[in-house]
């Protein structure tokens, strides 16, 4: 799959589009990298399981900047939702499951 990510400075584009911006050059190559890599897949491939807790993106018109978050499927809306945010009408970009949690040190 081609992703439609790129990058121009600090600012990560989607088809373009200005999708988000990060702190320095560093943080929007990881940023990019993230986006483009194996971790973050298209949101038409997430499980529309409501047990499953899954971090999403989402680009913010208002706010001109990506958002990531956490949501589950909700069977009686048929989409994401913020989790635990009531929030309705979100459009999300890309998903991945949540990482594993550290050990106890």
């Amino acid at each position: 799959m081609t992703t439609p990510f790129t990058r121009t400075g600090k600012q990560i584009l989607a088809n373009g589009f200005h999708y988000a911006d990060a702190a320095n050059d560093a943080a929007a190559a990881h940023i990019l990298a993230e986006l483009n890599g194996e971790g973050w897949k298209p949101i038409e491939t997430a499980p529309r399981n409501p047990e499953t807790v899954i971090l999403v993106v989402w680009p913010s018109a208002l706010q001109g900047k990506g958002t990531v978050c956490t949501a589950v499927w909700s069977e009686t809306r048929r989409e994401f939702n913020p989790w635990p945010s009531p929030m309705r009408g979100v459009k999300f970009s890309h998903w991945m499951p949540l990482p594993t949690p550290p050990s106890a040190a």
